[in-house]
């Protein structure tokens, strides 16, 4: 008995160490490695487990990865009692940038690429004024209405 006993106790020794050593395994459809001057990335495809780890510069999500968000309004003040619009967002050539109540003095707008590098900056003197994308990449872009330093209303511009 005592023999039979020793064996099984041996046995789930065995098969614990043997889920520990083959847990960073993965079993997946597909997945790649990519490899620059600047960094790499490996990813796979059908992880069932997902986690994010953030740094002060970068975050990093793992496993299933989120859905293609699409936000057009990234930051409200909410005291503001301005109403600001732009369009049309996908944007080819240039940008309508509308404000439907009275202008105040000190507005400027100004467009950032997402490394926030700033591109563009002009007052607005008119309800109504057009910014020029046409010069720009293909790629999401920042448009920043302020009064004075104080951010109105963000954008998020995608140049097609």
């Amino acid at each position: 008995m005592k023999i039979i006993l020793r064996i099984l106790a041996l046995t789930n020794l065995i098969l614990v160490f043997s889920i520990c050593i083959h847990a960073q395994e993965v079993v997946t459809t597909a997945g790649d490695i990519y490899t620059s001057s600047s960094g790499s990335i490996c990813f796979t495809v059908g992880e069932p487990v997902s986690e994010t780890c953030e740094g002060t510069l970068n975050s990093l999500t793992q496993g299933f990865h989120q859905s293609d968000l699409i936000i057009t309004s990234v930051f409200d003040l909410p005291i503001s009692t301005i109403k600001i619009s732009a369009y049309p967002n996908p944007v080819l050539n240039f940008v309508i940038l509308k404000t439907e109540n009275r202008l105040q003095a000190n507005m400027h707008v100004r467009v950032f690429d997402l490394n926030g590098k700033p591109l563009y900056q002009k007052p607005i003197t008119s309800n109504e004024i057009q910014i020029p994308f046409s010069s720009y990449a293909s790629a999401t872009y920042l448009l920043i209405v302020f009064k004075g330093d104080l951010r109105l209303k963000t954008f998020k511009i995608e140049k097609k």
